[in-house]
């Protein structure tokens, strides 16, 4: 018995003198793509991210109130930014920027000059809309979370831009 019916069929060709060789395979060629499959996986990717970044945010949630603080606001907008999470502790107010990514470092660097500014924006909105003292303490937290869920917070960590 012979393995020859296993082989692929193989061809032989000479044109011009060049000696080219060939199998029967057909044309390899990629699957066609469509412009909906590409918005398709973005929509994915977006929603994946969207619920990632939410569950993020909840387990910083659970993090401070778990350290006695109370919670004020989640996704406030106001003032041309947002607030991803606002606590009182004491007399004072604390906001926290949620940073979610794969690592830590990843995750802080997405915290950009002016993202900053528009935090401070929003935050200087959210206390004159409030009854708090507007000399009232502030700080400026950014929460990172790795993509196994651990947390570092980094406190007063905006005041540097």
């Amino acid at each position: 018995m012979t393995l020859a019916h296993l082989q692929p069929e193989f061809h032989s060709h000479t044109q011009m003198g060049a000696h080219q060789s060939e199998f029967d395979f057909g044309p390899i060629t990629a699957p066609k793509k469509s412009s909906s499959d590409d918005a398709d996986l973005r929509a994915r990717r977006g929603q994946q991210n969207y619920l990632a970044g939410q569950s993020a945010e909840c387990a910083v949630q659970r993090h401070y109130e778990d350290a006695g603080y109370s919670l004020l606001a989640r996704r406030w907008r106001g003032g041309g930014g947002e607030l991803d999470l606002v606590f009182q502790s004491g007399a004072g107010l604390t906001f926290v920027e949620v940073k979610k990514s794969r690592r830590h470092d990843l995750a802080a660097q997405r915290v950009s000059q002016q993202q900053a500014h528009r935090i401070f924006s929003a935050a200087t909105v959210f206390v004159d809309r409030s009854d708090f003292d507007p000399f009232v303490d502030l700080r400026f937290d950014v929460a990172l979370v790795d993509g196994i869920g651990a947390i570092h917070v980094h406190e007063n960590a905006l005041v540097f831009f």
